[in-house]
């Protein structure tokens, strides 16, 4: 059993969204990373306060699960080669993923043992951060998926 995160982008809250076209959350199918493929969600960073998109995950039986995604930069992004992205993923506000990446290409990332029950259902937030600059930083997630360890 797993729970893909771009299956269920309708669930997805998005924080920090500004009335700006080139600040946005969304779905891109097939985004481009290094030349390789694979359906993402664009989380185009602001630059005063970064961009995040939460889910809160509602899994009907208790187990311990993994956290499995890519980060990237895509590579239509006209990205200075001095600039840098940071990805960071929290569980219940608990950082527990925190990564500077300035590779146009994909980056697989692993989170285990995140346990969940059914009647405390996690939050999980991915914030996408520039650093700085947020000119053509197309930051990506690539695949996000959780992924059952065992039950419990």
């Amino acid at each position: 059993m797993n729970y893909n995160f771009i299956a269920n982008f309708d669930e997805a809250k998005i924080i920090h969204q500004i009335e700006d076209p080139q600040v946005k959350v969304q779905v891109w199918p097939g985004c481009i990373c290094g030349g390789v493929a694979m359906d993402a969600i664009f989380a185009h960073p602001h630059a005063l306060f970064g961009t995040a998109f939460e889910y809160e995950v509602c899994i009907p039986d208790p187990g311990i699960w993994e956290l499995g995604f890519f980060t990237g930069i895509a590579d239509k992004a006209k990205f200075p080669p001095h600039d840098s992205i940071k990805f960071q993923v929290f569980v219940n506000d608990r950082l527990v993923f925190d990564k500077i990446w300035s590779v146009k290409m994909w980056n697989y990332n692993q989170i285990k043992d995140i346990i969940i029950y059914p009647d405390d259902p996690p939050t999980i937030k991915f914030v996408t951060d520039d650093m700085g600059c947020n000119t053509f930083n197309w930051a990506v997630w690539g695949e996000p998926s959780l992924y059952v360890k065992e039950w419990i």
